[in-house]
């Protein structure tokens, strides 16, 4: 009976012992499998990680080669159809392609200033990259630089207005001064022109190159913004008056910018310029109907071959005659860190003279002041549509401008890429 017993035990021992052994056996296969499998999705992983690094590698190498293909072609705007993509060409596992966007209308060759960006897709499986960014004229400069005055649209001076300058004036549309007004300088025009011109009269066989608003992009890149509210105002209108802007000088809101580039998203308000010294590029967009630079004030820009006024949009000139004088307006102007002529003070003594020194460029119209008003330029004025208005208005020529153009202001017979302006974006769909 006890022989039996201890078979039974024995029997039982073994089966638990069994049971133990299979038990572990399947918990060491279902970690093994979970081992595999994990290794397996790491493995997909890592592949799919490596796709995307290369991806990612060879849609910057897409980029340079997209610049180099572009630079290559003279006639790359005709050779491009907007928002289609090249051929796929093979960069080591990846396919890389571009196609060029036109900003303006769609057309790429419609128009050779016509802003227009690039966007290039590299793929290497399953994966793709795409950057886009925008691209900046760098060939020689505008031919509208050459001109002291240069207008898309039409060039009308009012009754009693004197218009004068030493270099030429230019319009792609015609030219018309009052009975009463007078332009004294040598002029060219796509359409007529009519009144007492007291220079020469030439018709263009083409028109002029007048940039789009996409030529203020690459200041906007490099700009210091200044908000809309740190500007006082009264009666719904802007005031910078009695104020400092410079590389290091900032009166308004004290933000310095290195390069003495300023820009100021008017959303509609009228702002005006008045009795202050300006050493910068300031960019005014959308500003309201009424903004304007008005009474007396000295504004160069903080480069010399630099605008010293971008605007997107519509803006007034009504600059006095009178010097800018600190003691009328009982303010120094010339701190240290933004020297007049090289030597600073601590005294409310000092005289300047009423002007802006630098390029005007405006993608809208520029109205000149009222009669009593003198504006004197130093430099050159573009106009993206109208110049008109019934103010005095001088502008000393500078050939700097020509000889060495800014950015935004060159044709693009040549292209790089706008500073700041590379950004990913999703794949195209179409």
């Amino acid at each position: 009976m006890s022989r039996a017993n201890d078979g039974l035990t024995l029997n039982r021992r073994s089966g638990t012992v069994y049971l133990a052994v299979l038990m572990a056996s399947l918990l060491v296969a279902g970690l093994a499998m979970a081992a595999l499998s994990s290794a397996e999705y790491f493995a997909r992983d890592l592949n799919a990680e490596s796709d995307f690094r290369q991806a990612q590698i060879a849609a910057d190498a897409a980029l340079e080669w997209a610049i180099a293909a572009i630079n290559a072609s003279p006639n790359w705007r005709t050779a491009h159809t907007h928002n289609v993509d090249t051929t796929p060409q093979s960069l080591g596992q990846a396919q890389i392609c571009y196609r060029l966007i036109d900003l303006t209308d769609y057309n790429l060759a419609d128009d050779p200033l016509d802003g227009c960006d690039v966007l290039v897709t590299a793929t290497v499986g399953s994966t793709s990259f795409c950057w886009r960014a925008s691209l900046e004229p760098n060939g020689g400069a505008i031919d509208s630089l050459s001109y002291a005055v240069s207008t898309r649209g039409n060039i009308e001076a009012g009754a009693n207005a004197m218009w004068c300058t030493d270099g030429l004036v230019g319009s792609n549309a015609g030219v018309n001064i009052d009975a009463d007004a007078s332009l004294s300088a040598n002029c060219a025009a796509v359409g007529s022109m009519a009144g007492d011109i007291y220079g020469t009269t030439t018709t263009l066989s083409q028109p002029l190159e007048i940039p789009a608003a996409t030529a203020i992009d690459s200041y906007l890149n490099r700009a210091t913004f200044i908000d809309r509210g740190d500007i006082p105002s009264l009666l719904g209108l802007r005031y910078i008056d009695k104020q400092l802007l410079s590389p290091n000088q900032n009166t308004i809101n004290g933000v310095l910018n290195p390069y003495g580039i300023y820009a100021i998203d008017c959303q509609g308000a009228s702002i005006t310029i008045s009795k202050s010294r300006l050493q910068c590029t300031l960019i005014l967009i959308n500003p309201g109907s009424l903004s304007a630079v008005i009474d007396s004030v000295y504004w160069e820009a903080a480069r010399s071959n630099y605008p010293a006024l971008l605007v997107s949009g519509n803006i007034k000139l009504g600059l006095s005659d009178a010097p800018l004088s600190e003691s009328t307006i009982s303010e120094n102007l010339n701190p240290p860190g933004m020297p007049f002529r090289g030597f600073p003070d601590a005294t409310t003594t000092t005289v300047y003279p009423s002007q802006i020194r630098g390029l005007i460029y405006a993608s809208g119209n520029i109205e000149v002041g009222g009669s009593t008003k003198a504006n004197h330029i130093s430099g050159a004025v573009i106009v993206g549509g109208e110049l008109t208005g019934a103010g005095d208005l001088y502008v000393h020529y500078r050939s700097v401008f020509s000889l060495e153009p800014p950015p935004g202001f060159r044709n693009f017979d040549a292209v790089h890429i706008l500073p700041g302006s590379v950004r990913r974006v999703p794949l195209p769909t179409f």
